[in-house]
């Protein structure tokens, strides 16, 4: 109706509908922004708003950073099957009003971080970062592959260059135990299920910015493991 209302001229009518369909849970945001029938109404302000086309070229780091929040919040609200299952939303805006306190003082990291955490209380294993590699500063991963089985956390692939680290079993990885990893990266994890953590455990644990944010390891770039080789 939207699209109708803007090839007719109607400006108003047009964002009205257009409204209307983000408030009724409209999921694809990136056609809007480049749907051709829409084209009339990229000058508005209002148009600009609710479909994400912000311009963030004058804003400081923390009204940027603020800003991310500030969309995040209004995504789950908009999108959520049932978001306040697991925390009530006043326990939830309890937790964004805290954070957005805070982002003066936070590394972008360790706002990454938290921002996984609020969704982890979304309590839907699809309300997740999809691959927090597509920011630059978390780009930096160990060149291994990790997977948790019952007899514990093995790495099950490598780099050409480590692959004499294959199959060794890791007992620390930044001084700390596996169990104590899994704990410190848990509320972190959104999921469906009780499974869901243990597969992704291993993937965030390659994610060495991440665990930096969270003061596992001292360094962003290098990490110390103590690993028992196949020969024991």
């Amino acid at each position: 109706i939207a699209r109708c209302h803007a090839r007719l001229g109607d400006r108003e009518q047009a964002i009205v509908a257009l409204r209307r369909a983000f408030d009724l849970g409209f999921r694809h945001v990136t056609h809007a922004q480049s749907d051709p029938a829409l084209a009339s109404l990229r000058d508005d302000t209002r148009f600009r708003e609710l479909v994400i086309l912000t311009d963030t070229s004058g804003l400081s780091r923390v009204a940027w950073r603020r800003g991310d929040l500030a969309l995040l919040v209004r995504e789950v609200k908009r999108l959520g099957y049932a978001p306040f299952e697991l925390v009530s939303e006043v326990d939830f805006d309890a937790k964004v009003a805290a954070l957005d306190e805070d982002i003066p003082g936070l590394t972008d990291g360790q706002i990454v971080a938290e921002l996984m955490k609020l969704l982890r209380l979304v309590n839907d294993g699809h309300s997740r970062f999809r691959d927090l590699t597509a920011l630059p500063e978390f780009r930096q991963t160990l060149p291994v592959q990790f997977y948790l089985f019952a007899e514990g956390l093995f790495i099950v692939a490598a780099a050409p260059e480590h692959e004499g680290l294959l199959g060794s079993q890791v007992l620390t990885l930044g001084g700390h135990q596996v169990g104590d990893l899994f704990r410190a990266l848990d509320p972190l994890i959104s999921r469906d299920n009780l499974q869901w953590p243990k597969q992704m455990f291993p993937y965030h644990l390659r994610e060495l910015p991440l665990l930096h944010a969270l003061g596992l390891v001292p360094e962003p770039r290098r990490a110390e493991l103590a690993l028992r080789d196949r020969d024991g």
